[in-house]
């Protein structure tokens, strides 16, 4: 993937590493798509997801020579959460995580969600009409719309996270002094077991608080320059318009997802989370979302048990076959080879 700005959640805790390496990101240079030398990432051969894997590799390969755009930089964030999936896919069924496979299979079905979004005007165009300028022209606006929705998600994180009370939470003392002071003989007994309890002074909390107020800063201040690089502030201006619209006028609560935002800005009725997969022509996945919902939120019961017993429920990773996520993965994956053709070839 290209370089990564820093980590919200590691610049909120004070790491700045990420900052410091991609300085100067968006200055006195033009910025180009950064290419994987070969072998970079593999995947076993023997795994159902290999094949996928490649297709989405030589798709990224593809940009060497490509602008940078909004357009492609909200088609290359497709493809590298696709690129992710399909390498955890494989991790998480050898480790036979439950979890990870939860995880893995939400972003999985989010993506197809997001990448149908974007292909709403070629489906509308219909076959015979893809060439025309049209389909053309509103491919590439859902893509500079892509890539404006997921930074505006980052930029409100990172506000979220900027924010006094959220800091506040952060760096406060109070917690770890208490402990020690109720505590008291028992302390050492208690780390044995727990681990040391932190003793931070006054000073080295604001030393710290002030790193990572420095570090979101610098966080945010790439993004928008990666926004203004891309001429970008335009869609976002309207993207955020809209969505503050919409939540007034009550069609719009809590964090938006894309299908819903594309709705939005189309003018359309927002779908619920039933009908985005449906649309998406994966509804048969939306017992697998149900079911990974309620295991990433933590409110499965997760025991198994009979009329004379009741343990802990360890099972495969997922109800869904190696075989069922492979052919999904291809079908994302040859979505967005066939989106690669609209992106702009000039600067």
């Amino acid at each position: 993937m290209p370089a990564a700005l820093c980590d919200p959640v590691d610049a909120a805790r004070g790491s700045s590493g990420g900052v410091r390496r991609h300085a100067g990101l968006m200055l006195n240079m033009p910025l180009k798509f950064r290419i994987p030398p070969p072998g970079d990432f593999t995947v076993a051969p023997d795994s159902p997801v290999s094949d996928a894997f490649s297709l989405g590799c030589q798709l990224w390969i593809s940009l060497k020579h490509v602008p940078v755009t909004a357009e492609a930089v909200g088609w290359l964030s497709l493809l590298s959460k696709s690129l992710d999936i399909g390498r955890q896919l494989r991790l998480d069924h050898d480790a036979l995580s439950h979890v990870g496979m939860a995880a893995v299979e939400r972003l999985f079905l989010e993506t197809h969600t997001h990448v149908h979004a974007v292909c709403r005007p070629l489906v509308k165009a219909g076959a015979g009409n893809l060439p025309a300028g049209r389909p053309t022209t509103e491919t590439r606006k859902a893509l500079r719309l892509y890539a404006a929705w997921c930074i505006n998600s980052e930029l409100e994180l990172l506000a979220d996270l900027s924010d006094k009370r959220t800091l506040d939470d952060i760096w406060e003392p109070h917690t770890a002094r208490r402990l020690i002071r109720d505590l008291g003989a028992a302390r050492p007994e208690y780390e044995r077991l727990l681990g040391p309890i932190p003793e931070d002074s006054d000073q080295e909390l604001a030393l710290d608080r002030k790193k990572s107020e420095e570090a979101l800063q610098a966080t945010k201040t790439e993004l928008l320059g990666l926004v203004a690089t891309i001429s970008l502030e335009p869609m976002l201006k309207r993207l955020k318009q809209k969505l503050e619209k919409a939540r007034e006028q009550k069609k719009l609560r809590g964090v938006p997802s894309f299908p819903a935002v594309y709705a939005i800005m189309s003018g359309d009725a927002v779908p619920t989370v039933r009908e985005q997969p449906k649309n998406a022509a994966v509804g048969f996945t939306y017992s697998w979302y149900s079911v990974d919902s309620l295991q990433l939120h933590g409110s499965s019961l997760a025991l198994e048990f009979d009329r004379a017993e009741i343990g802990p429920r360890l099972l495969a990773p997922s109800s869904a076959s190696p075989d069922d996520l492979a052919q999904l993965l291809r079908d994302l994956l040859f979505r967005l080879a066939f989106l690669r053709s609209y992106l702009p070839h000039d600067a």
